[in-house]
């Protein structure tokens, strides 16, 4: 893609594959393509050099990790063609986000493509009324009214008797003859094999985190801040980079743009480390921030910058609340995350700067803290969910 309707750049969405069927179908999907087979693969086919070639390209262009296939669709329909221009997702998904302007229709890959089924399952060791009413439930979803409910949502019907209809008709891009090739479904040692080719492959980030200290931040604050960083950096893989800053009276650079696996334990340390006093030099630290990626962006990793602030700024001297600072953080296609933690926080800029630098704005409290860094962890490709 060089350019065109979508922008200067085409971006690319899929999800986590650690979270999501659909993150984890997305990587076999490629894996199928570049083994040109439609059989199930294997493991050894999985460590082809071909594969892993394959994976990694098709990585490079991904610019957000989605923590589920409904928000992968509702952020594509709220924030437009320049945010994500192309994401992987269930027709079904299409069909719900597809209408509006520019529509969002579904390609279907000539490779071919797999077919989600979601079997009823029922627990042998539940007793004789539990077992009659999941029996009961199961016959219920097969039946033509819940059939015709689910046709209504997008999903293809399993009962044959169901006539098709809207939404799943060519005014919503839906081709009723597609696919033509479905995968074979994949092995458990199959998809723990994918999701490690995964980790490898995935473009490695180079990350800012600005951490507010100022004396707002005492007690559960800090405390919550404390606990969700180092979990967040315990997910970072080992090629990432980090940046470590904290600001007050005025920012500090604890860690300089190092490599995860040399300072993990360094800069979890910093982290724990932490101390809430002083007041908030929260522009000086988005400028110093957005500086550090700029002498360290390459084309080889993604630049991030993650701002959490519970309160105004007080003290910046060199940085101020203007389009400067806007332009200077989304600098180096720089992604950037902000937390307006507290109630005090200043939510005009930080909603501003994450949505003019394609990241996300979260509203954070003492009890959702920790949930904000996880999601963030899956948007950069952290490990969450990952493994046996």
């Amino acid at each position: 893609y060089s350019g065109g309707q979508f922008g200067p750049t085409l971006r690319l969405g899929h999800t986590h594959p650690g979270l999501s069927a659909t993150g984890i179908s997305t990587l076999l999907a490629v894996v199928q393509a570049a083994e040109a087979k439609a059989e199930a693969v294997t493991v050894a086919d999985i460590q082809q050099p071909i594969v892993q070639a394959s994976v990694g390209a098709f990585e490079g262009t991904v610019s957000w990790f989605s923590p589920t296939t409904e928000r992968l669709g509702q952020t594509m329909r709220e924030r437009g063609i320049q945010y994500l221009g192309a994401a992987v997702m269930y027709e079904s998904t299409v069909v719900t986000y597809g209408p509006g302007e520019p529509a969002i229709v579904p390609i279907y890959p000539f490779e071919g493509t797999f077919v989600a089924t979601h079997p009823a399952c029922l627990n042998g060791q539940a007793d004789a009324t539990t077992q009659e009413a999941v029996v009961l439930f199961r016959d219920y979803l097969v039946d033509q009214e819940a059939q015709q409910l689910a046709v209504a949502h997008g999903l293809r019907p399993v009962n044959e008797a169901i006539t098709l209809g809207p939404p799943l008709d060519a005014a919503h891009g839906v081709d009723l003859s597609q696919p033509e090739v479905v995968f074979g479904l994949p092995s458990l040692d199959s998809l723990y094999a994918v999701q490690d080719l995964w980790q490898a492959a995935r473009k490695d980030v180079n990350l800012v985190m600005l951490l507010d200290v100022s004396g707002s931040m005492r007690g559960d604050k800090i405390e919550g801040v404390r606990q969700a960083a180092v979990q967040f950096i315990e997910q970072m893989g080992d090629d990432d980079f980090i940046t470590l800053i904290a600001f007050a009276d005025q920012p500090v650079v604890l860690i300089h743009h190092q490599r995860l696996a040399e300072v993990r334990t360094a800069a979890i340390q910093a982290v724990e480390e932490l101390r809430a006093v002083g007041d908030t030099a929260l522009y000086d630290a988005i400028g110093d921030g957005a500086s550090i990626i700029a002498d360290s962006t390459s084309s080889q990793t993604s630049n991030a910058l993650v701002v959490l602030t519970d309160g105004q700024d007080t003290n910046s001297s060199r940085y101020g609340f203007n389009d400067h600072l806007f332009e200077v953080a989304a600098a180096n296609d720089t992604t950037v995350f902000t937390i307006a933690y507290g109630d005090n926080a200043d939510r005009e800029l930080l909603a501003n700067l994450a949505d003019q630098a394609y990241g996300n704005f979260y509203l954070g409290t003492e009890a959702n803290i920790v949930a904000i860094y996880e999601e963030m962890s899956a948007a950069f490709g952290g490990s969450v969910g990952i493994g046996r």
